[in-house]
């Protein structure tokens, strides 16, 4: 795992500590869950604008799979969406 930090309103903190509580769980193990569960449902093609931004994600990660181009940060939009 890797650790990573978010910003969370504080009824977002507290509806997840209820849940975390009630589940007997952690709060990382809810927000894992429910992330698990989002993206799954990205994945299919009827999930609209959401799926969209799975494949640029995928694309991004593809690009930094191979050699990343120097421009990438200024021609983000070219790389994200094929355009010569």
């Amino acid at each position: 795992m890797v650790r990573t930090q978010i910003y969370l309103q504080k009824s977002q903190l507290n509806q997840l500590r209820r849940l975390a509580r009630s589940k007997r769980a952690t709060v990382s193990d809810v927000i894992r869950s429910i992330l698990t569960g989002n993206l799954e449902q990205t994945r299919s093609p009827e999930s609209g604008g959401i799926g969209i931004m799975f494949d640029a994600f995928q694309r991004i990660g593809a690009l930094a799979r191979k050699d990343t181009p120097r421009d990438l940060a200024s021609r983000m939009d070219d790389y994200l969406y094929k355009r010569p």
